[in-house]
């Protein structure tokens, strides 16, 4: 028996292959979970027209794979200037445009149209200077969607053979309410996301790809301080990374990888990876240098969850679990504690 259409679809025309405008009459849901059309409670769909949808104001939330059908949400564009665009996405958004996927990608594209696209998209571990590396990367002119989590869904659906479309369809569609062109696209993925990495690499082969780790007791000290991880869900993260950037290395992408101290000691190389060519102009180097000296995580709201005794005592477990579970090349790709 397949689960229930969430509040304001299941009784309305949102269950016929129809495109519906909806009200969100109620939100709720806990701030760093996965989006989901679940966390918006809709009133009844109104039919709308395909070609009525203005992609330069809404832009895809979720995609509910028990019932195929995608969710577009109205989004302001201060929502661009966020830490978390899933976040502000869900707080900022009135409405919702129910359709088939099959719809949308008949309207801009599927799975076809995407293998020629060249964004950038930046994996990471987490915790290792992602929102910086984002910032750098609007300073030289580039649109950056920091955690779209139309992108993250994948994660709980690996097998469903849907997923090229999902991808493209979601990408097709940040674009359109981009304005800007593929290549001046930075899409900013969750840490979660190493794990649907092959998916990206197998229906973007054209893309530029981005992999950001960090010295791993630095690592592990602020996400166990941050947001209380233990050794299972640490030593997962690292996993799923490096088996994101070992895909990346054996599909021979277009692809780079960079420390978090890198990051943060030679800002100008990571310009350079990200297509600026030649000698970098005044202003250029004037926005580098203000995001530099600002606060890379001005805005996220993350307080620390653990005293600093608990930190230490846990880390150095981590560290020694880590190090029994890691194999070779995963240890000699995020390197000795140091």
């Amino acid at each position: 028996m397949k689960p229930a259409y969430p509040s304001g679809i299941q009784n309305s025309t949102a269950v016929a292959p129809d495109v519906t405008l909806h009200r969100i009459r109620q939100k709720r849901k806990m701030r760093f979970a996965f989006a989901d059309v679940t966390d918006l409670t809709l009133g009844d769909g109104q039919p709308l027209a395909a070609s009525a949808i203005d992609f330069s104001e809404f832009a895809p939330y979720a995609f509910y794979y028990e019932h195929d059908r995608l969710l577009l949400v109205d989004t302001p564009r201060k929502v661009l200037d966020m830490p978390f665009f899933y976040m502000a996405q869900f707080e900022h958004a009135h409405e919702a445009i129910a359709l088939p996927l099959e719809t949308l990608t008949t309207m801009i594209g599927g799975a076809a149209q995407a293998r020629t696209r060249q964004p950038t998209f930046l994996f990471s571990i987490g915790r290792c200077g992602s929102t910086l590396f984002s910032r750098l990367a609007g300073a030289v002119g580039m649109l950056q969607f920091s955690e779209p989590d139309i992108f993250t869904g994948v994660v709980r659906n690996p097998r469903d053979p849907r997923v090229p479309d999902v991808l493209a369809v979601s990408l097709l569609a940040l674009e359109r309410y981009a304005g800007f062109p593929d290549r001046q696209l930075l899409v900013k993925l969750r840490s979660q996301s190493c794990a649907s990495a092959r998916h990206f690499i197998d229906v973007f082969p054209a893309a530029r790809y981005v992999f950001l780790k960090r010295n791993i007791r630095d690592w592990a000290t602020s996400f166990i301080a941050k947001f209380g991880w233990r050794t299972p869900e640490l030593v997962r993260t690292l996993k799923n990374g490096y088996e994101a950037y070992d895909g990346m290395r054996a599909a021979g992408v277009d692809f780079a990888v960079f420390d978090y101290a890198q990051l943060v000691e030679d800002p100008e190389t990571v310009v350079r990876r990200l297509g600026v060519e030649g000698e970098l102009s005044d202003d250029v180097r004037q926005a580098v240098q203000q995001v530099m000296t600002s606060d890379s995580q001005r805005g996220a709201g993350i307080r620390v969850r653990t005293d600093a005794d608990d930190v230490e005592r846990q880390v150095e477990q981590f560290l020694e679990d880590w190090a029994a579970a890691a194999d070779t090349e995963e240890i000699a790709f995020y390197g000795e504690d140091a």
